[in-house]
């Protein structure tokens, strides 16, 4: 769904910054937060659900320190550059190519195997070989 979602908020994303009446970016913006946003709540879900209890607040910190290391860090300066070689109109559009890019590493990792099941799910699936069909671990 993460990836979906990202995807869709293209549009809006290249609306809200391409086009310069009010009326139009206003509402562009709010559906390609919104539709950005979306795709937080899939992701935390499988971060929750792909570590060891123990281990969540450690991955929630590396998740949001590589949020800001891919996100944060290279935007202004690769914009800086963009814009200064062209205009600033033409740096923003960089931003709808790396929602497109990020939509696709989305769909991407959910295409990888076990990339829809939870931990506990894999677990279950791989001790399913037992007499009885019931786990013997302890998740």
């Amino acid at each position: 769904m993460s990836g979906v979602v990202t995807l869709l908020a293209v549009p809006c994303v290249i609306l809200a910054l391409a086009v310069p009446a009010p009326s139009v970016y206003y509402p562009a913006l709010v559906a390609a937060q919104l539709l950005l946003f979306m795709s937080a709540g899939p992701i935390n879900a499988a971060i929750i659900n792909s570590v060891a209890a123990t281990e969540r607040a450690s991955a929630f910190a590396l998740s949001t320190f590589a949020i800001h290391l891919l996100g944060d860090v290279p935007s202004p300066v690769i914009i800086g550059h963009v814009s200064e070689a062209s205009s600033l109109g033409h740096a923003v559009l960089i931003v709808p190519a790396a929602v497109v890019v990020s939509g696709l590493v989305w769909l991407a990792a959910r295409a990888q195997p076990g990339g829809t099941q939870s931990r506990p799910a894999r677990i279950a699936a791989a001790n399913d070989g037992s007499e009885s069909g019931r786990s013997n671990h302890p998740i």
